[in-house]
């Protein structure tokens, strides 16, 4: 048993060895993203003192990355609020769903004066007043079905309405002009009355005629037309789906000396961390980088404190908790290993350590898999510690179950020893008793109390303590009465002993 002891201690400890070392060595869960940041700046001491990779930004590539996300004014009432204007200068804007905790339900009709690079607005449906309906070149982006594009295509439909309204009011007739008939008349009957007869008459009524167009041609001239009035200008809207790229990439917390970014929405690999957000400062970010997939971040000289994780170990807890489960699967082996061969003082006791052994052995290979399939699959941390904490428990359940097995086998060994000594010592005593023998006759009768007391029933019993003591003493005096070689004496009492163990074999089947 010393010999499975050491081979099995041996092996496991080479195969143990191997794995951790080979595992270290391919193990490298380092990751971290790049810092593009100012000289001098906090960002620059936080990346030289968590060893993360960064380069200082040059004044030009700092002044375009110089973003202050757009600033309101607004009042606020309760858990919402009113946008009163707008105080920056892009040509795009979004108006924000939350200013400050409160939600923006309205906008105010002058909130887009004086922003004269503003071209479009895109409105989020929590808007429930949208004032600005007489917007001049910005086009309002908005869904179909929200309160913004309602009020807008109403705005559109009553300016158009009072522009017809107008239109009708100047629709009048004008009357027809009787120059021509009142001239017409006159110079015919001047015609009639010259001296010419009717060729006279006819030319003159040709000549006239002529004259009279002519004349109603210079006098009269085109009928004088008003200008249709136009409908009132109103605010340009489009239908607008609302996406990411439209919506502020960040959330953030207002502290007291100015804003905490705690988390980035975009998609972009690369971000830029504005210079102020509201009008504030931007002074901490605390938005987990890895986890949102950033490779390259630049940091402004406004930040103060970083609490982002832009670098990991190369080994991290899962690696740790990885090996610490090959090691409880190797303690589990070891512990069993050392048990079972604690006591080796019988064939039985070898037979059960072995048992013993086999349950160490399992278990410290199912974890061993367990750690291997984990670290291949990268499974986390928290499935890897539930599943060795269920196996581990499982192998102590059973490696108990198996060691109090072989107690329990062990000590009804031992009685089943104390229980048959009695008539293992007597079959001694009467083979030696038989050896003394002289005469054939008192051979004789030894061979038949060596063959009752040989195959009499070997468990033994309280109860039958008193027959077996009477035993005992005759059997005392058949060793003296041999040895003396009485041989009268010796069938006497070759003859009790036979009836006590018959009287004991019949007591001891009485008992079962």
């Amino acid at each position: 048993m010393k010999k499975i002891k050491l081979t099995v201690i041996i092996i496991l400890t080479v195969i143990i060895s191997v794995y951790v070392s080979v595992f270290t060595i391919l193990y490298n869960h380092h990751r971290s993203s790049f810092i593009l940041c100012e000289k001098g700046s906090y960002a620059e001491e936080y990346a030289k003192t968590n060893n993360v990779d960064y380069s200082v930004a040059a004044d030009s590539i700092t002044d375009v990355m110089k973003l202050e996300y757009e600033q309101f004014s607004y009042t606020a009432s309760g858990i919402e609020c009113k946008i009163l204007s707008y105080n920056g200068k892009s040509e795009e804007i979004t108006i924000p769903v939350i200013i400050d905790g409160h939600i923006v339900t309205s906008v105010a009709k002058d909130a887009f004066d004086g922003s004269a690079n503003l071209r479009r607005v895109y409105v989020p449906d929590t808007v429930l007043s949208f004032e600005a309906v007489d917007l001049e070149d910005i086009t309002v982006y908005c869904s179909v079905n929200s309160p913004t594009y309602r009020q807008l295509e109403y705005a559109r439909s009553e300016a158009q309405a009072k522009a017809d309204a107008e239109n009708a009011k100047t629709e009048e007739t004008e009357p027809v002009s009787d120059l021509t008939t009142e001239i017409a008349e006159t110079d015919t009957e001047d015609a009639v009355s010259g001296a010419d007869g009717v060729s006279s008459v006819t030319e003159a009524k040709e000549t006239d005629t002529a004259t009279v167009e002519t004349d109603v041609e210079t006098t009269e001239g085109p009928a004088e037309t008003k200008e249709p009035v136009l409908p009132k200008k109103t605010t340009d809207f489009k239908e607008w789906i609302a996406d990411s790229e439209s919506e502020l990439p960040f959330e953030y917390n207002r502290l007291s000396n100015g804003i905490e970014i705690v988390s980035y929405n975009g998609n972009d690999d690369y971000i830029v961390v504005p210079y102020s957000l509201n009008g504030d400062q931007v002074v901490k970010i605390s938005f987990p980088v890895l986890r949102a997939g950033v490779k390259a971040v630049f940091i402004p000289s406004t930040v103060k404190e970083i609490d982002s994780d832009f670098s990991t170990p190369r080994y991290d807890a899962p690696f740790i908790i990885n090996i610490a489960i090959v090691f409880v699967g190797f303690i589990l082996a070891l512990a069993a290993t050392l048990i079972a061969c604690k006591n080796e003082d019988s064939m039985s006791k070898k037979f059960l350590g072995v048992s013993v052994v086999y349950t160490g052995i399992k278990y410290f290979t199912v974890l061993f898999v367990v750690s291997a399939v984990s670290a291949f699959f990268g499974f986390g941390k928290w499935i890897q510690i539930i599943a060795a904490i269920v196996l581990t428990a499982l192998g102590v359940i059973e490696l108990v179950k198996a060691k109090t097995a072989a107690d329990i086998v062990d000590s009804v060994d031992k009685k089943v020893k104390e229980k048959a000594f009695f008539i293992k010592n007597l079959t001694v005593d009467a083979e030696s008793i038989l050896e003394r023998a002289k005469s054939d006759t008192v051979k004789t009768e030894c061979k038949k109390v060596y063959e009752a007391v040989r195959y009499s029933d070997p468990m033994s019993n309280d109860a039958l303590s008193v027959i077996e003591a009477k035993i005992t003493v005759k059997m005392d005096d058949f060793s003296f009465a041999v040895t003396e070689d009485k041989a009268k004496e010796v069938k006497e009492i070759a003859e009790e002993i036979i009836i006590l163990v018959g009287d004991r074999n019949k007591k001891c089947k009485a008992l079962k």
